[in-house]
């Protein structure tokens, strides 16, 4: 449950629940689910238990807590991406808390120090991280306009 809440934003929680409660007219002091975001966080909770093993969610928690690509390079964020040969595109969604907008621009400034193509977009919406999976217009055209540069060759 306390994962789920990092895929969403702020803003997407309470559009989508506010402080509606689940099926109560008041709330009161009584420990069941009384707001609609306990009865939602709860179910997807259960799903995410039977889907993977919590163990596994812990591992990849501090695999991405642990990753440091410029660890080899004294720190040197630009040394590390330095031997990148592809053109890349750097998508980032305003909401996200995972990984947010202010590291993928550090990412893009380091690869415009090493010299490599790179395009950059910032998508402004409400989703959090998981804004990726939802059909956002704009992120849609960002990616497809991107991936057509790829098929004909022109950046």
């Amino acid at each position: 449950m306390v994962g789920h809440i990092t895929y969403l934003s702020e803003q997407a929680m309470h559009n989508k629940f506010g402080r509606r409660l689940q099926s109560l007219e008041r709330y009161g002091y009584e420990f069941q689910t009384e707001f609609a975001v306990e009865s939602y966080l709860k179910y997807n909770g259960n799903n995410f238990t039977r889907r993977f093993d919590a163990n596994s969610y812990l591992y990849v928690t501090k695999a991405l807590d642990y990753f440091d690509p410029a660890a080899d390079f004294n720190g040197d964020l630009t040394a590390a991406l330095s031997n990148i040969r592809a053109r890349c595109l750097v998508l980032a969604f305003s909401s996200d808390w995972r990984f947010s907008p202010a590291r993928s621009r550090e990412i893009v400034r380091s690869m415009i120090s090493a010299g490599i193509d790179v395009a950059y977009a910032e998508v402004q919406e409400h989703h959090g991280h998981d804004a990726f999976l939802m059909p956002i217009p704009y992120y849609l055209d960002v990616f497809e306009s991107y991936m057509k540069t790829i098929d004909t060759g022109d950046v």
